[in-house]
């Protein structure tokens, strides 16, 4: 295959390069519909739009599509902590895709509790676990809930903490199935706010919440290119 081989000459991070040798695998099952995407997608492209059946391989997709868009940071939110921790397990773990200390797992209250320690003299967190939480948001694979992320365009006290992780980041927002419509406005807002800021995106679901029409024009006025990919997947996929 042209484009597996023209990538893996390109992939020198030795992270991606376990990430495309599990490829290699997927592939000689039948299951290379994820480089196919990837070789219609050019660096023009603000955010991408995937809709695939569970355990087809979304997550892996999302690492492959920072590296083609030359991401230095990879922002992954899921809605649900168990799902959370099995993924990172599986990008973390030699079992999986060997990415170890350069992945960090944040969900919970942990960040805001720094904030209203602030504003309480009386309160302290230890100065260790202070440093732990702040050295977790430094890593290039964070994987986290939404909550630690989408409330910042509420723009509480050390929002801007969040907002420095997003230039030449890509901010991945799985399972949008299983957001409110309160929810994913917050998303889109938060879109809407950070695309000068360098950030590519990805919109990953099984099954579409909202109309792909609506998200288009709302990304067109703002003049950002997105693309979607649908079904079916895996066997074959297609352009809308």
């Amino acid at each position: 295959n042209q484009i597996l081989e023209e990538y893996i000459k390109h992939a020198d991070d030795s992270d991606f390069e376990v990430l495309l040798k599990k490829y290699k695998m997927w592939k000689s099952c039948g299951t290379d519909w994820q480089m196919r995407i990837i070789s219609k997608i050019n660096k023009n492209i603000k955010g991408v739009i995937l809709i695939a059946p569970t355990g087809a391989g979304k997550s892996e997709f999302a690492f492959l599509l920072a590296k083609i868009f030359g991401s230095k940071k990879v922002l992954y939110t899921l809605p649900l902590r168990a799902a959370l921790n099995s993924l990172w397990t599986r990008f973390r773990d030699k079992t999986g895709y060997c990415f170890g200390d350069k992945t960090a797992l944040i969900y919970s209250d942990s960040f805001s509790k720094i904030s209203s320690f602030e504003k309480n003299s009386s309160d302290s967190l230890s100065p260790m676990i202070e440093y732990e939480i702040g050295r977790q948001w430094t890593k290039p694979y964070i994987f986290t809930t939404a909550d630690q992320i989408i409330p910042s365009v509420l723009k509480y006290p050390r929002f801007e903490v969040i907002y420095s992780l997003l230039p030449d980041a890509l901010l991945v927002c799985d399972e949008l199935q299983q957001y409110d419509g309160y929810q994913i406005g917050s998303i889109l807002f938060l879109l809407n706010e950070i695309l000068n800021f360098k950030v590519r995106f990805l919109l990953m679901t099984a099954t579409m919440p909202i109309k792909y029409e609506d998200i288009k024009s709302f990304f067109e006025e703002r003049k950002a290119k997105v693309v979607k990919f649908g079904e079916p997947i895996p066997n074959h996929d297609k352009v809308i």
